[in-house]
């Protein structure tokens, strides 16, 4: 089993390859902004974020019909946890995220190899 741990950004950021053929058994969101509440709005917080995720095919690109969340908000100081379903990625297939908050969400994934 690995572990891979990276920091998402606004723009598209692969945050895993796979070398082979492995299952994702497990992927963790962390949004461990500060929670200061945004003035006038209790609803939302500045540090709130949405999170997009992509399972790509070796040799295509991140696009709406390779999206797995679309914008799931992620409150600071919150996290989402995916390990409920398991991807089986080939050689060269990738997990690509991206947020609107830029190095405020880490994320974990869990490989084994098939």
């Amino acid at each position: 089993m690995a572990i891979h741990n990276n920091f998402i950004d606004a723009g598209p950021t692969t945050l895993y390859t796979s070398s082979g053929t492995n299952a994702v058994t497990s992927m963790i969101f962390c949004n461990y902004a500060d929670v200061d509440n945004i003035p006038g709005d209790t609803s939302l917080t500045d540090a709130d974020t949405f999170l997009s995720l992509y399972i790509v095919k070796n040799g295509q690109s991140h696009a709406d019909y390779n999206k797995i969340l679309h914008v799931l908000s992620i409150p600071a100081g919150e996290t989402f946890i995916m390990d409920t379903e398991k991807f089986v990625l080939d050689n060269g297939d990738r997990i690509i995220a991206e947020t609107t908050s830029p190095a405020t969400v880490s994320c974990t994934i869990s490989t084994i190899e098939v």
